[in-house]
């Protein structure tokens, strides 16, 4: 059993663990967050995603968003950008919508319930 505050932080116990930063590190509780688990996560659309939060009542705030998703998010963007760029035709994509109905039932859901996230592309270095 992990006893560190900043380990298994997850959209079911997120709200009760206040998420700060503090000098460019993400604190929980006030412990350095070690991972966060990303239950639920959902891409809706090709940078649009729905974060799961909504199943367990917990709204989307400031530092939750560009602390924690907005950084995964990018990350993961990334090592597609990679992969498409270095294995051409992987065919590699995770959380992808299932039905052509889904992704507009989930922006109309997330968009209520304010829990969208949205990756952006890091500007070209």
């Amino acid at each position: 059993m992990l006893e560190h505050r900043g380990s298994g932080v997850a959209p079911w116990n997120v709200e009760g663990h206040p998420i700060a930063v503090d000098g460019g590190r993400v604190l929980v509780d006030g412990a350095p967050l070690v991972f966060f688990h990303f239950h639920g996560l959902k891409r809706i659309a090709p940078r649009l995603y729905e974060s799961g939060l909504a199943g367990y009542r917990v709204p989307m705030n400031r530092t939750l968003r560009d602390a924690v998703y907005e950084p995964y998010l990018r990350e993961l963007h990334e090592i597609e950008d990679r992969l498409d760029r270095d294995v051409p035709h992987h065919g590699a994509r995770w959380g992808s919508v299932r039905s052509p109905r889904q992704p507009y039932l989930a922006l109309a859901k997330g968009l209520l319930r304010r829990t969208l996230v949205v990756a952006e592309r890091r500007s070209a270095r």
